[in-house]
C-alpha cells in the first residue's frame, strides 16, 4: 500500500513497481531516528564507521579532509612533505625522491590545496613532452585539476618543455611546477625559467636525477629556488661554502660516531654492574 502526501490517497502496487532511491528521500533523519525506524543492531556497525571517520576528518591536519577526498592512497612520507610544503607562507621546495616514490602525487596534492584555499591565481606547469599527457591525466583524475579557469578563478597551464618556448616570462605566476627540472640546468631556456622564478611567489621542482660534484648545477638549481638569495653569489665564493660545509658535516658525524661508542660503552658498564649485583 503507497500513500500519496499531497492527496493522502492510498493505491496498492507490487513491490517490484516502486523505485526508492537511496539518496533521494523526503523524510528527515531524525525523524525515522524518533520513530526507532534504525533500531535493527545490524546497521550499528556501518554508522559507528562513519561517525568514527568524520570525527577523524573535522580533527585532522589542515588540508588532510580535502586530500582524502582524492582518489589517491597516501604513503607516510609523502603525507610529511606535502605538509611540509604547506605550512609555509611560500612554498619554495624540490622534491628529489627516488623514481617511484610519487613525486608527481606530491606536487599534485600540494598543488590542489593551494587552489582550494586561494582564488583568482595563475598555475603553471611545466613537465617533459614524453610525460605531459600522464600530468594531465592525474590532475584531473585523481584531484580534478583541469586546464584553464577553476570554480574559484584559478588559471591552470600545463606546458611541455617543447611548449615552453611560448610561455610568456614577462608574466607574473603565483604557483609553478617543473617537473625533471635538471634538464633546465644545461640548456637554453634556463634563464628563461629564471626570470619566471624570481616573478613567482611559489616554486615546486621535481628531479630523480642528483645533482653531479658540478658546484655550479648545484648553485643554479638553488638559484632557481631562492634568487634574491643566491643570485649574489659567484661561483669561487659558492665552491669555497661549499667544500666548508663538507667540513662542518665529517666533524659533526666524527661526534656522532664518539657519542655512540660512549653510549655503547655505558651501556656494558650498565650490565656488567646488574650481573654482579645478582
Amino acid at each position: 500500500f503507497v500513500q500519496v502526501d499531497d492527496t493522502k490517497d492510498v493505491f496498492v502496487c507490487k513491490e517490484s513497481e516502486i523505485e526508492a532511491p537511496f539518496t533521494g528521500g523526503r523524510v528527515s533523519p531524525t525523524v525515522q531516528l524518533s520513530k526507532y525506524e534504525f533500531q535493527n543492531p545490524s546497521w550499528y556497525l556501518g554508522r559507528s564507521v562513519v561517525n568514527r571517520v568524520n570525527k577523524i576528518l573535522d580533527n585532522s591536519i589542515l588540508g588532510f579532509k580535502e586530500l582524502a577526498g582524492c582518489k589517491i592512497y597516501l604513503m607516510p612520507h609523502q603525507l610529511n612533505t606535502i605538509m611540509r610544503c604547506n605550512q609555509e607562507k611560500h612554498c619554495r621546495y624540490m622534491l628529489a625522491d627516488e623514481v617511484g616514490m610519487g613525486k608527481t602525487i606530491e606536487a599534485s596534492a600540494v598543488l590542489k590545496l593551494f587552489l582550494l584555499n586561494n582564488s583568482n591565481k595563475k598555475v603553471l606547469i611545466i613537465v617533459p613532452d614524453g610525460l605531459k599527457e600522464q600530468w594531465r591525466v592525474e590532475l584531473f583524475l585523481k584531484f580534478d585539476i583541469a586546464q584553464g579557469k577553476d570554480a574559484n578563478g584559478n588559471n591552470v597551464s600545463l606546458e611541455s618543455f617543447s611548449e615552453f618556448i611560448n610561455v610568456n616570462d614577462d608574466k607574473a605566476y603565483d604557483f609553478v611546477v617543473v617537473d625533471e627540472v635538471h634538464r633546465l640546468l644545461s640548456d637554453g631556456d634556463y634563464s628563461k625559467f629564471h626570470t619566471i622564478s624570481r616573478k613567482a611567489d611559489n616554486i615546486l621542482l621535481l628531479s630523480a636525477t642528483p645533482l653531479q660534484r658540478r658546484t655550479s648545477d648545484y648553485l643554479n638549481l638553488l638559484r632557481l629556488l631562492d634568487p634574491y638569495k643566491y643570485d649574489d653569489y659567484s661561483d669561487e665564493s659558492f665552491e669555497a661554502l661549499v667544500e666548508l660545509q663538507s667540513k662542518i658535516i665529517t666533524q659533526i658525524m666524527g661526534v656522532i660516531d664518539d657519542v655512540d661508542d660512549l653510549q655503547d660503552e655505558i651501556n656494558d658498564n650498565e650490565d656488567g654492574d646488574v650481573r654482579q649485583d645478582r
